[in-house]
């Protein structure tokens, strides 16, 4: 089956589309599993995706869901913020963030009373913080929180410690999993001595919030071993302080079963009673994947040419 779609995502056209479900993740983490049915937003033109959801209940009747959007084979993330109903009827859409460079994975976290936006901008070489206000959609007060190439960099409070997890822009961005720590949310964060504290294509680049059940903590990482984004694996820290890092597999999540192609699922999010995933899907087109690659192929005589 692996082969198989390694096939699929070599030769489909492919777009992210979101999923959310009335659901918590304390049950994902238990059953180890996500709901079999999914409410789908996807945007209407079939070479834009929607990525990297996080889902806030705002209240009994309204969500707010930020996430990615972008063009298929294009560098022009832009963060967007839907509100929904309770029946996940789409009510708002707006641009939150879109800069000069791309945007991605809009990490969300709560802090002394205010909410704060992290959006993914390794192409611009830092990672930026901003106060987030869900109720009027607005950011304010950009600060800088590290200047490194950081992706999919995710936020956690624990012993007394700020820690920042993500991988970085190059080679290594979906492989090598590092750790910065420091005594405040935006003070001076230094590196963990193990970094990187993982090397690995499965379990390395983060794919969402962290989640404590039972006195357990949970790390969400992408498994891209066979392809970007081929599942989603559920990481227990064992040991997490300056000197020592240490994490076990808890559980696979892989993508939902579609009536369509299913390729891939890389980021999941929970807030109160609901989940928010993305799912990877493809169409067969072998015809124009074909011309792209015969395109290419001439190109690259008429360069050596």
């Amino acid at each position: 089956m692996v082969n198989v779609k390694k096939w699929l995502f070599k030769v489909c056209e492919k777009q992210w589309i979101i999923g959310i479900a009335q659901c918590t993740m304390e049950e994902v983490i238990r059953n180890k599993k996500i709901p079999s049915s999914f409410r789908w937003i996807k945007p209407d033109d079939s070479k834009k995706s929607y990525a990297d959801p996080f889902i806030l209940n705002i209240s009994e009747n309204k969500l707010n869901l930020l996430f990615e959007e972008y063009t298929t084979g294009r560098y022009d993330g832009m963060i967007k913020s839907m509100t929904l109903n309770s029946l996940l009827e789409v009510q708002a859409e707006q641009t939150l963030l879109k800069t000069d460079t791309h945007l991605s994975y809009p990490f969300l976290y709560f802090d002394s009373g205010k909410l704060y936006l992290f959006p993914e901008s390794g192409r611009s070489g830092a990672l930026s913080g901003y106060e987030y206000n869900p109720r009027n959609v607005a950011i304010t007060n950009e600060f800088i929180v590290l200047n490194k190439p950081l992706i999919d960099a995710s936020l956690l409070y624990y012993q007394e410690r700020y820690w920042i997890f993500a991988t970085q822009l190059g080679e290594s961005s979906q492989k090598e999993l590092h750790i910065y720590h420091s005594d405040k949310l935006n003070g001076h964060y230094r590196a963990h001595k193990m970094n990187p504290v993982k090397s690995s294509m499965n379990g390395s680049r983060p794919a969402g919030n962290f989640i404590t059940v039972d006195g357990a903590l949970y790390r969400p990482s992408q498994n891209c071993s066979n392809y970007y984004g081929e599942s989603i694996t559920i990481q227990k820290i064992v040991t997490l302080n300056e000197e020592q890092y240490q994490e076990e597999v808890y559980c696979t999540i892989p993508p939902p079963r579609l009536d369509r192609i299913n390729l891939g699922i890389h980021t999941i999010n929970g807030s109160g009673q609901w989940v928010a995933i993305d799912v990877l899907i493809g169409r067969l087109n072998p015809f124009k994947k074909i011309k792209k690659y015969l395109q290419r192929k001439w190109a690259s005589i008429q360069i050596m040419q």
